[in-house]
Order: structure tokens, then C-alpha cells, then sequence
């Protein structure tokens, strides 16, 4: 009879089995016992049925210490039972990676010794077999042709804390450097490192899959919005592309920041957007509703405008919308500019100049003459209220030193004029900058405002031609259009209301100053509010104003007239038509019917739609009346996306502030494109797409 086997004990077993070596031979050195640490730590295990109590003994093994071969079980649970790892990401459709990550966020040149195009993108694994391309008529064939990459994470926790580093604005260099620090103050050693290269790839992960996610999303819509903007950052020029849409609530995505090398044609935007918008929503051409420009001129140019050539792309019932808010900014820079006969501004930065070299003054008022830009009003403004708040500092010292750039004291009246102006402003913009504001909204705003200042100067208007005729301009002014008429004695009326400080310097002007300044002051006022109430952010084909848009929210539905809602319906139909069924817009038509016939009839359905005002939200407006008229609120909800302004579009790209690589100069977007993603990651993933 052959000897029984005594196969010994190895080393590299105590680790994937857990025990521990707790006896030695005394002579031979060889391992005689070891004890099981699963057992120390946790207890041993209960069996199923056992009727004895378990026990607390720690398990030791003896000779034979045999291991059964790992790779037969591992055979048998890959045959019978496959598990898909939790850490595997399945799949990431193929022209997001290829065109959208690869060609359009990856341009000619930009590789380096560093980085290239293939090794970005090799962080994608390609799951398509390679003779599978060549397999005509399989039944996978559209998985070939959509779905075909995978994305591994050996560490999730890693991934997420990344993704939410850079989604509060930290570059790839401070992401990797958090993550250390991180792992070093809490001890979790399991957080890894990453280098700089490992944030950059985790970042083209989250593009990714917040575009996969975008585009299920555009998938389960029947229309989108999509809001373009041109912006300067650090001396390089980015092309933002946004994506508006319905999905239970109104909700806005950055799609791409591209980078222009070259001059921003109107052609060259328009093919970017495309290329996008071809991978992401094939059937784009027949979904997409509207387009929210700021107003640029490449923008909106007649013939070759990124506007028209959008408009000649889809179906009809299509809208342009330009940015109300953008227009605004517009009509009061020129507002600004052209006080004191334009000498205003040149005055104010004079003035900034030498006050930011006065060092005493600094210690003294403990803060620096602020700068001023010359392409926002918001910062004119800011800049007055500052000089404001110090103004009797300020003075102080002007008196003291006597300088040559000293204002005037009817420059300091006008200093006070717009802070009053900018003030009224300011509270407007503040209300229509979120993202879920409506046309009619900011055409309300915007009302609102003009009504403001038409009350706060007593302006006349609008005019007939007979009392345009008749306005005496020894007393009063007209403004160009002859629409509005204010008298100077409400002007003067105003200035004498901005507090003693102001009276004190009329008096140094003297009175025949006065009549000039408060001359130039109306007719300075008059052209902002005939600008103000001419702001249309609907635009035809000729870029001139167009009609309204519809009405989207539940209370204003219900004062529409059948015929009315039935126009807006057949213009939108062939757009529906590609997701929905002729029975599915039908029902849209006899939900607006219920919708009215319940406003009149219900009595308590009536006071709460009542009971909405100009603030009322699209989401708060059909939330009110619960689940009733779901098919036409997802049809006004698709309405409700034309977004009548850009201006989201400066806080996205005034957030990378941090010094570019010289070695990575063209390749700053990466940093710039994973954070603007990172920033809704969040969101997207608790978005239910199903």
C-alpha cells in the first residue's frame, strides 16, 4: 500500500485562504499546524438544520494541507452561472466615443509625447470582436453598429470621488492631489492614487456616460431646445452647446464646449452642432423645436446665420428664439455710454487708474478702487455702487491731493443716476436668469421693468402722432421714435430724491450745468425705455420680431379659445409625429378641452389655477393639478423649452480659472469639458430615464 500523501504547507496559500501559521516542526522547520483567521475574526459559520449549538472553537488545519485547483471552480461557475462584475459598465454607444470624444474633443495636432489619440481612447475596451464586422445579416448586427464599449472600474469609490471633485471645479492636477490627501486623513488605504493622466481618463468616462444618458433621454422626447452661445476664456474661444428638454420637468444639459481654432464662421458652428447632434439624436432634423442664440451677429445674420441654417433644416413650426436678457445688456451699456456726451466712462476708468496706485488710500479705506469691464453693465454698475459706499474716502483724498483726474460734481450726480438705474436692472435680471424661465416670463420681466421706469419718471407714452406734435420741447423731451415724452422737472425730481449727497453737489454745479446735465439725463433715460419695451426675443427669418410664443402653463392654457389651441397643434404636428401615434395627439387635443371644461366647472380646480402669478414655474404651474392631462402637458412641457436666454452660458465658462500647462495649452477643453459634465453627472444618474 502506497504511503499517504503529505503535501506541505506553501507559504503563498495563507493569504487567499486566510490562516495563519501557529506551529512549527522544532527540527525540520516545517509547518505542522495553522489556524483559520476567518474564524478568529468572525466566528465560525451556522449550518443550515443544525440542531447543535454553534461553536466558538477556532478551526486549525494539519497535514495534508491540500488546495483544490481554483481554475476547475472557476470553470464551472463561468459555465453555469455566469455573474456580470458590478464594476463594469455596459455599453457605451460607439459614435459617442469614436466622434464625439475622439474627433470632436480630440483635434488635429494635439497630440504630443504626453498623450495621443489612440491611448485616450484606449481607456474604452472595444467588446466587438473583430470578425464580427464582417458578419452580413446577423442578427447583432445593430449592436455592432451601436453599442460596442465597455468601461471598467477597478475602483468605484475612486471613479465617483473624482467625478465629484471635478464637478466643484478642481482641475485634473487638484483632483489627483485631494484624492491623496483624502486617503491620507481618513486612512482609507483602498482609495488608491491617481495621476494626473488617470483623471483625465476618468473625466472622458463621465463624458461618456452623461452623453450615453443624454442621448436615452432624447430618445423618449418628442421635440428639445438647443441654446448656442460664443465665449472667451484665457485667450481661447469656446463654442458652449446646450440641450433643453421635458423629461417630468424642464431640464437643461451641457451637451459640448468646442474649441474654434479658427474664425467663428456661422457654417463652422452650425457643422459642430450637427456632427453632435447626428450621434446623440439621429432623428434631430425632425424633433428639434427651437434654437436660443445671444444675439451675435454670426449668430443671426440673415443668410448664412447659425439660426437659418438650423431653420432650413427642420420642419416647420420652428423658433428662434435671441436672448431677452443679452438684448437688455445691450440697450443699457448703450445707456451708459452715452452719458455726459460719453465722457462718463472715460472719466470713471481715469479715475480707477489712479486711485489703485494710492496705497495710503487703500490702508485707509481697507479695500482697492474696483476694475471696471466695458463689455457687461452689471460691472459699470457694481463699480458705482462701490464708489458709493467710500465715497466720502474718496473725496477726502480728492480734495487733499487735487488731482488732475478729479471728477466733476455733476460727475458724482451721475454716478448716483445709475446706481438707481442699475438697481431697477439688476432686480430683473436676477428673476429671469434660472434655468427654467419661459418666454412669456421674461416677456413679462421685461414689462415689468419698463413699467418701473416709466413710473419712476413719470414718462408719457406710448404716443400718438397728434401728442408727439404737441410736446413742448422747452419743457420736455422726445424720444427718437417719437413713442415717449418726459419732462426735465420729473427728472430733476428724481435726482433730488438720492438724498442730501446728491443735493450738495446741484449746488456746486450751479443751475445753467444743471439744465444741461439733467437735459442730457432725459434724453439718455427716454432711449432706454423705449429700448427696454422694443426687446422681443422672438425672431422671424429675417431676424426681426416674430409672433409669440404659445402659451405653456396650465392657468394661461384655459384662456386660449379652442380654434386658438387647435393652430398651435396642427403647426406642432409633424414634429409629434415622429414619436407619437395620430390616436396620442388626439388626446392632446381633448385633454385641453377637460382642461377648460374643468376650470369652469370646478370650482376649486378654478381658484387654485387663479391663484398662479408671473413667478409660477412650469413644473409648480402642472403640479398643481396632480396627474390629470399628462399627454398634454408633455406636449406643453416640449414647448416650454424654447429658453429665452443664454446667460447660463458665462457662469459655465468663468469657472476654469487655474494656469494652463504649457505642454497642454490645446488640450485645456479636457479639463474645461470634464468639469461641465462632472457638474450634472449627479443629476443625470438619479435621472429615470425608463
Amino acid at each position: 500500500m502506497a504511503p499517504k500523501r503529505a503535501i506541505p504547507f506553501s507559504s503563498e496559500h495563507a493569504l487567499p485562504f486566510g490562516v495563519k501559521i501557529v506551529e512549527r516542526d522544532s527540527a525540520t522547520k516545517t509547518v505542522v499546524s495553522a489556524s483559520c483567521l476567518f474564524c478568529a475574526h468572525f466566528g465560525r459559520e451556522e449550518k443550515t438544520g443544525s440542531k447543535r449549538i454553534r461553536t466558538v472553537n477556532v478551526m486549525y488545519f494539519k497535514k495534508p494541507f491540500r488546495a483544490d485547483i481554483q481554475s476547475e471552480k472557476a470553470y464551472y461557475f463561468d459555465a453555469n452561472a455566469p455573474v456580470v462584475h458590478r464594476n463594469t459598465i455596459n455599453h457605451t454607444l460607439v459614435g459617442i466615443v469614436d466622434v464625439i470624444i475622439g474627433d470632436m474633443l480630440f483635434q488635429d495636432g494635439d497630440s504630443n509625447e504626453e498623450i495621443t489619440k489612440e491611448r485616450a481612447l484606449n481607456i474604452f475596451e472595444d467588446v466587438l470582436d473583430p470578425s464580427e464586422g464582417n458578419c452580413d445579416g446577423c442578427d447583432d448586427a445593430a449592436d455592432v453598429s451601436t453599442a460596442r464599449y465597455c468601461i471598467h472600474l477597478k475602483n468605484p469609490a475612486q471613479f465617483y470621488l473624482i467625478s465629484n471633485y471635478l464637478s466643484v471645479e478642481a482641475s485634473f492636477r487638484m483632483a489627483s492631489r485631494i484624492l491623496a490627501m483624502t486617503k491620507e486623513s481618513t486612512g482609507l488605504t483602498s482609495l488608491g492614487s491617481v495621476s494626473e493622466g488617470k483623471v483625465a481618463a476618468f473625466a472622458r468616462y463621465v463624458c461618456a456616460l452623461k452623453l450615453q444618458s443624454l442621448k436615452h433621454l432624447l430618445a423618449r422626447v418628442w421635440t428639445f431646445l438647443v441654446g448656442m452661445d460664443m465665449s472667451t476664456l484665457m485667450a481661447t474661444s469656446y463654442l458652449d452647446i446646450r440641450i433643453r428638454l421635458h423629461w417630468k420637468s424642464i431640464l437643461n444639459f451641457h451637451l459640448l464646449a468646442i474649441l474654434m481654432f479658427s474664425q467663428h464662421t456661422a457654417e463652422q458652428i452650425f457643422l459642430h452642432a450637427a456632427k453632435s447632434l447626428d450621434v446623440l439624436a439621429p432623428s434631430w432634423k425632425n424633433l428639434l423645436l427651437s434654437i436660443s442664440t445671444d444675439g451675435e451677429r454670426k449668430m443671426t445674420v440673415r443668410v448664412q446665420g447659425v439660426a437659418t441654417r438650423f431653420e432650413q433644416s427642420v420642419l416647420p413650426g420652428f423658433y428662434r428664439i435671441c436672448c431677452g436678457l443679452h438684448q437688455l445688456d445691450i440697450k443699457l451699456q448703450c445707456f451708459f455710454a452715452s452719458l455726459m456726451d460719453e465722457q462718463f466712462y472715460s472719466s470713471l476708468t481715469s479715475l480707477i487708474l489712479y486711485l489703485r496706485r494710492q496705497q495710503n488710500l487703500i490702508n485707509d479705506l481697507k479695500t482697492k478702487a474696483p476694475t471696471v469691464s466695458d463689455t457687461r453693465w452689471e460691472s459699470k454698475g457694481k463699480v458705482a455702487t462701490k464708489f458709493k459706499t467710500n465715497r466720502v474716502g474718496v473725496l477726502a483724498y480728492l480734495g487733499l491731493k487735487k488731482p488732475s483726474v478729479a471728477p466733476s460734481p455733476s460727475w458724482w450726480i451721475v454716478l448716483m443716476f445709475i446706481v438707481k438705474i442699475s438697481a431697477e436692472a439688476t432686480i430683473t435680471f436676477r428673476s429671469l436668469e434660472g434655468l427654467t424661465t419661459i418666454v412669456s416670463q421674461q416677456r413679462e420681466g421685461l414689462q415689468r421693468l419698463h413699467d418701473v421706469y416709466v413710473r419712476l419718471f413719470k414718462a408719457s407714452g406710448p404716443l400718438s402722432v397728434e401728442d408727439a406734435n404737441a410736446v413742448d420741447h422747452g419743457i420736455s423731451v422726445l424720444s427718437k421714435d417719437y413713442q415717449y415724452s418726459l419732462q426735465l422737472s420729473d427728472v430733476t425730481e428724481v435726482l433730488e430724491e438720492l438724498g442730501l449727497f446728491v443735493a450738495g453737489k446741484i449746488e456746486e454745479t450751479g443751475a445753467e450745468a444743471m439744465t444741461e446735465l439733467v437735459k442730457g439725463l432725459a434724453i439718455c433715460t427716454l432711449k432706454l425705455i423705449a429700448g427696454v419695451i422694443s426687446i422681443v426675443a422672438e425672431r422671424d427669418s429675417s431676424n426681426e420680431a416674430a409672433a409669440e410664443m404659445p402659451l405653456v402653463l396650465s392657468h394661461q392654457l384655459v384662456m386660449l379659445r379652442g380654434r386658438e389651441f387647435g393652430d398651435i397643434l396642427k403647426v406642432q404636428t409633424p414634429r409629434l409625429r415622429t414619436t407619437c401615434s395620430i390616436t396620442e395627439i388626439d388626446i392632446i387635443e381633448q385633454e385641453f378641452a377637460q382642461l377648460q371644461s374643468a376650470y369652469h366647472r370646478e370650482s376649486s380646480f378654478k381658484a387654485v389655477l387663479d391663484a398662479c402669478g408671473p413667478h409660477t414655474s412650469f413644473k409648480e404651474g402642472w403640479k398643481l393639478i396632480q396627474d390629470r392631462f399628462c399627454f398634454l402637458r408633455e406636449f406643453c412641457g416640449g414647448l416650454a423649452t424654447a429658453f429665452p436666454g443664454t446667460s447660463f452660458v458665462e457662469s459655465d465658462f468663468s469657472i476654469v480659472k487655474w494656469e494652463k500647462d504649457v505642454g497642454r495649452a490645446s488640450l485645456t477643453y479636457f479639463s474645461l469639458e470634464g468639469i461641465l459634465h462632472a457638474k450634472q453627472f449627479k443629476q443625470m444618474r438619479s435621472t429615470n430615464v425608463q
